[in-house]
């Protein structure tokens, strides 16, 4: 039974040790930090200086927006403060909730502009890929984007193509 047990620790070792390893060569390879997401997935179908480009422009948006992440984090233990006492204060509790959304929606602007200029030297085709892939991904998720569309579908060469 000992012997069990101690081959299963090691196994387990063995295996987180290889899962930490792996992480660190994504990291490795200037990925972003962290399990790749579904546009990490979708860069990766970029070419190799293309994809790195868009992640620095990613990567400075959200440095820029550091001090809109701090304002969130304290909003957001003001408003656990506010539901902790004893007597709820509602409108209290509703302006912290309008200031987070507030900053929320100043971190989205600035994630579509960035986005904006991160696929603004990118090819029709490549947009393309990328939209695919984007789609594929968080469309896993979300159905609603495999949707027909009424909206006309651009091919690579530059025509519309109709649904």
């Amino acid at each position: 039974m000992r012997h069990l047990l101690s081959t299963t620790a090691c196994i387990c070792m063995l295996a987180y040790a290889s899962v930490a390893f792996s992480h660190d060569a994504d990291n490795a390879k200037g990925q972003m930090e962290g399990a790749p997401s579904y546009l990490e997935n979708a860069i990766s179908h970029l070419p190799a200086a293309k994809a790195q480009k868009f992640r620095d422009t990613m990567r400075e948006e959200h440095e820029e927006n550091e001090d809109i992440y701090k304002k969130i984090h304290q909003l957001q233990a003001e408003m656990r403060a506010i539901l902790m006492t004893e007597k709820f204060d509602e409108s209290a509790f509703l302006d912290k909730s309008s200031d987070l959304q507030t900053e929320r929606d100043k971190i989205g602007a600035n994630r579509a502009h960035a986005f904006g200029d991160a696929v603004a030297d990118l090819s029709q085709s490549e947009r393309i890929t990328l939209v695919r892939s984007m789609t594929h991904q968080y469309g896993k998720r979300h159905s609603y984007l495999h949707k027909k569309s009424s909206a006309p579908q651009y091919t690579p060469s530059g025509t519309v193509k109709n649904q």
